[in-house]
């Protein structure tokens, strides 16, 4: 399946997420180690006498997955599209629950997994205007037996302590880090043991499931951010590797004068 982790860091008022970037076949083999599999949900609400083109609201949030990758990029390309376009007669009104977002899009995943046959999970996160606070919710399908198990429920955001991890590789991540949580990683810090953990996952060939590179990004109030991985300058280098989804964007060239500018974090 995968690794998904968030969490929510009071003091900078962010939401982190970290995963890893394979998308493994049915018979074990490793099918691609550049799949993107934190993505943003721009939501859009206008009124119905109004100019569709000025939204009254305008709010992007966050949606990772784990599991078969068709029915989550179906259930995220769909959702996407529709969530552009809410509409409503009458004033302008406070903008939907995230709660009522995320039921919305559980009911499309729902109908893809069962349209597929094949379960996945994801974890729809992001800062919620209606309560004014950092929400993060889980979907949850998965076979047991012969019958189909569905799940979907509001997850809890409290501190960097509480991480919320989803895919094949959480316990395996939960277990790691609650050993590590006391001493620290290599660099003897504790901010950024999720990272340490996953980056330790992802280098364990004994995982098939897991690896590919890491991919970040950070959920805050005015939506989400993508970053690239940096990895810090190596003796007698004189330049840091810095890749998205295990890839150099600068080998793909610029478009026309511009160039791709995305932040990164070390």
């Amino acid at each position: 399946m995968t690794l998904v982790v968030v969490w929510h860091e009071p003091e900078s008022d962010l939401i982190w997420c970290l995963a890893d970037s394979r998308v493994v076949g049915k018979g074990g083999g490793s099918l691609t180690d550049s799949a993107p599999k934190i993505l943003p949900v721009d939501v859009a609400c206008s009124r119905v006498d109004g100019p569709p083109s000025s939204p009254f609201l305008k709010m992007q949030l966050g949606f990772a997955y784990a599991g078969s990758s068709l029915p989550a990029l179906s259930t995220h390309g769909f959702a996407t599209a529709c969530l552009l376009n809410l509409m409503r007669s009458g004033p302008v009104v406070d903008p939907p629950d995230l709660q009522l977002v995320h039921n919305w899009i559980s009911r499309i995943a729902e109908s893809y997994v069962r349209d597929i046959a094949a379960c996945f999970e994801f974890l729809f996160f992001g800062f919620c205007p209606s309560t004014a606070r950092y929400r993060a919710f889980h979907f949850c399908a998965k076979e047991i037996g012969q019958s189909l198990s569905i799940a979907s429920c509001e997850r809890r955001l409290s501190n960097r302590q509480e991480i919320i991890a989803i895919g094949s590789g959480a316990p395996k991540f939960q277990r790691r880090f609650d050993e590590l949580v006391g001493e620290g990683d290599s660099f003897k810090t504790t901010s950024r043991l999720p990272r340490a953990v996953v980056e330790e996952m992802i280098r364990d060939p004994s995982r098939p499931d897991v690896g590919g590179d890491v991919q970040i990004a950070y959920a805050n109030r005015a939506g989400l951010q993508r970053l690239q991985s940096v990895v810090p300058i190596s003796p007698r280098s004189p330049f840091p590797r810095i890749t998205f989804l295990g890839q150099d964007i600068q080998d793909f060239g610029q478009i026309g004068t511009f160039f791709i500018g995305m932040p990164g974090l070390a």
